[in-house]
């Protein structure tokens, strides 16, 4: 419960963060910020972090990569969890540009 409460206090402040990091971007570049997600700077900027954070953060536990069964467990794993959180920071996206 506690996890939970958590996260969704969290939420809010990184969506800001994303919306300052293209505004900043905007602002630098003198560019107009874009009504439309698939447009705007902070789409890609949330899909290079999910990228990156899909990429670096990978767990690799040698005691369960003994046999093949489990590597194709522990890659399924790692692939579920990739998707997860590409849908979160597209979803905080959404959240941030609702407004």
């Amino acid at each position: 419960m506690v996890t939970i409460v958590c996260i969704l206090a969290v939420i809010p402040y990184i969506g800001l963060q994303i919306k300052a990091i293209s505004e900043s971007y905007h602002l630098i570049t003198e560019t107009e910020i874009s009504d439309n997600i698939f447009f705007d700077s902070a789409t890609y900027v949330v899909l290079i972090i999910a990228l990156f954070s899909a990429y670096y953060g990978k767990n690799y536990n040698k005691v369960l990569m003994r046999t093949k069964m489990k590597k194709i467990g522990l890659n399924l794993f790692k692939t579920k969890q990739f998707i997860l959180n590409l849908n979160s920071i597209f979803s905080r996206s959404l959240i941030v540009f609702s407004d």
